[in-house]
This record gives structure tokens, C-alpha cells and sequence, in this order.
């Protein structure tokens, strides 16, 4: 149905009430096929929501190892900062497993970062 939308006009980088965007919910639901479309349909890997959260931290902080190397793939910024200072890295680090964070740094994430509750 997405495609759909989008072959008629849709905007791939729209913002609902939360400023998130489709491809924030591909990713926070580890949606790999709709995920790829949106990128391919120009959804921009690094549009921040209103918590400054990106798709990659959206993936990572839900597990979705599925769709982490999508995004990485496409430049994402595995480094970049929400409006707490949280890297991905951070908010893997908070989850159960360690396969996310593990593929983070497996990437080049950094693990000097430091966020605003001073947690590295």
C-alpha cells in the first residue's frame, strides 16, 4: 500500500504529530522490505523526530538488527545525537540483547560519547 501512495504523490518524508516519519516506524517495527522502498523513494536517513531520534536509534533501541545494516548502508549517522545526547550505542545499551550493540561497534561507533545523565 506504501508504494501505492507514494507512486501517487505521497510524501516519503512526511511527520506526524510526533515528528516521525515513515521510515521511523519501518524501522522502530524492523520492517527490512518496507525500509528499503522508503529509502529508494528518497525518505532521508537522518531526519530527526521531535526527541531528535533518528531512524538508527529507533532500530536500535527496539532490537531490530534486521534493519540496522540498511541504514548503515546508507550513510546513517551511527553517531548522531537525540535531544538528550543519546547516541544508538546508548540506547542499545539499555535493551537485553547484545547483538545491536554489538553491530554498532562492529561500525565505528564511538563509546566515548557521553549523554546528558552522564552515562557513557
Amino acid at each position: 500500500m506504501m508504494l501505492t501512495l507514494l507512486r501517487h504523490g505521497a510524501e516519503v518524508n512526511s511527520v506526524n504529530f510526533e515528528g516521525q516519519t515513515p521510515l521511523h516506524g519501518a524501522c522502530t517495527n524492523g520492517n527490512r522490505k518496507m525500509t528499503q522502498v522508503l529509502l529508494n523513494c528518497g525518505a532521508l536517513v537522518d531526519k530527526p523526530d521531535r526527541q531528535g531520534e533518528t531512524a538508527l536509534h529507533k532500530a536500535a533501541s527496539n532490537g531490530q538488527t534486521s534493519v540496522i545494516p540498511i541504514l548503515l548502508k546508507r550513510r546513517a549517522r551511527i553517531d548522531a545525537l537525540d535531544n538528550l545526547g543519546n547516541t544508538p550505542l546508548h540506547l542499545a545499551c539499555l535493551q537485553p540483547s547484545t547483538l545491536v550493540i554489538e553491530m554498532l561497534l562492529d561500525n565505528g561507533a564511538r563509546v566515548d560519547i557521553w549523554n546528558e545523565v552522564n552515562f557513557l
